[in-house]
Parts: structure tokens; C-alpha cells; sequence
């Protein structure tokens, strides 16, 4: 896959002609923009070069984006661009980031977002840095400054993960050492326990995520107490 990006791709007067050069090398091209630019003659001309994918960027709700883009209006014109690529037959859609600038502004992106199709991911919580995806875009209604947004908590996956490895470490050398003092060094003790917990789980294999490592820690933790009986 070719992605053209930028910058905005749509000041190039070549990208069209590159685009088609991609793909007749056997190469998906797609395009990230920041759709202002995204004319219906624009999105027709994307259509027939054979550009598989548009992705329209925004930095937040209208103001926010508007305000970080410098440009009053780019938020809807964004959309518009969006809807152009869907009208001629181009698959488009919206990226958006969250952080801490723009992390209010989500109950706005929803408004966008439940018009069409959108994913969070596997554990379908917005996270710092996390892009979201939709498609079937329609204009959102703005917001009045007298509503209140609901609050929207931002997961910090990375300690989240770090915090369960770090409580499976613990109690598996725990329980790895206090099984040495009674059975003695002649064996490897942490391997024995990672195979009983492996047997007795029906697990095979490494862990993956926060659950897996905490489940593991708690069967440490009881192994480790009943060494201590």
C-alpha cells in the first residue's frame, strides 16, 4: 500500500498521475487529507485514478478543529469532502485522535459518528492516541455552549498492562521461593509452578492482556498461601 499524505496531498498537481502510477504497478494507493479540498469534481477525478481509500483527518469538534486547522469552517468542510468522495463512489472516512486537547470534544464526533459505522477497539474504550474510524458521514448539529457534555474516561492500556505483569511477577516469584525452601533448589521452581498453572488453566502459551496476567497472579497468590499453610 502507497499512502499519500502530507502536508495536504490535494495541493500537488501530480497526485493524480502519481496515484495512477501506483496502481498499475499493482499497488493500493490511498490518500490522508484534510478533505477541505475535496470537491465533487475533485472526488470524481479520485474515483476514476483508482484510489482505493480516502481518510479524512479532524483534530476535534467544530471549534477545536477549526481553531488548530486556522481556518473557520474547515470542521464542515471536512464532511463535505467526505460526502463528495461517497457520492462518487470513493470509500472515505474519518480519523480522528484522541488526547488530552480534544478529549471533551467526543460527544461531538459521536453526533458525526452514529450516522454510519464506526469501531473502537477490542476492548471498545476510547484510549489516549487511539484513532477512530466511520463511515456514511452526515453534518452534526453544533453544540450549544449550554449543554454539558458527559465526561468521557481515557484508559491508559499501557500501565493498565504493566500493572497486572508486575502483580503476576510478584506472586509467581513468591511463590517460586517459598517452594524452594520447602522442596529444596534441586528443581526449577518457577518453571514447575508456570506448568501447573498452565495444566490446571488449560492454557498454552504467552499471555496477551491485563485479565490473562491478573488471572494468572491470583492463582500465584492462592498456590503462595497454600505453601504457607
Amino acid at each position: 500500500m502507497l499512502l499519500f499524505a502530507g502536508g495536504e496531498p490535494f495541493v500537488r498537481p501530480d497526485l493524480y498521475d502519481l496515484g495512477r502510477r501506483a496502481i498499475e504497478h499493482g499497488i493500493r494507493a490511498v490518500i490522508s487529507t484534510n478533505g477541505t479540498l475535496i470537491t465533487e469534481e475533485v472526488a470524481v477525478r479520485v474515483k476514476e485514478v483508482g484510489f482505493s481509500y480516502v481518510g479524512v483527518s479532524l483534530d476535534g469538534g467544530r471549534t477545536t478543529n477549526d481553531r488548530f486547522r486556522g481556518l473557520p469552517g474547515a470542521f464542515d468542510a471536512a464532511l463535505e469532502g467526505i460526502r463528495n468522495c461517497h457520492s462518487a463512489g470513493v470509500k472515505a472516512g474519518l480519523r480522528f485522535t484522541v488526547n488530552k486537547r480534544n478529549v471533551d470534544d467526543l460527544p461531538e464526533i459521536l453526533d458525526v459518528v452514529e450516522a454510519g459505522d464506526a469501531y473502537l477497539d477490542h476492548t471498545g474504550r476510547f484510549v489516549e492516541g487511539q484513532q477512530l474510524t466511520m463511515f456514511g458521514v452526515t453534518a452534526p448539529v453544533a453544540m450549544s455552549d449550554a449543554v454539558q457534555a458527559p465526561k468521557v474516561e481515557v484508559v491508559d492500556l499501557a500501565a493498565e498492562m504493566q500493572d497486572a505483569v508486575e502483580y503476576c511477577k510478584s506472586w509467581t516469584n513468591r511463590a517460586a521461593k517459598e517452594r524452594a525452601q520447602r522442596q529444596g533448589p534441586g528443581e526449577n521452581h518457577h518453571a514447575a509452578l508456570n506448568l501447573a498453572y498452565g495444566r490446571t488453566a488449560g492454557r498454552k502459551g504467552s499471555l496477551s492482556t491485563p485479565s490473562e496476567y491478573r488471572a494468572k497472579g491470583d492463582w500465584m497468590k492462592r498456590r503462595y498461601l497454600e505453601l504457607m499453610k
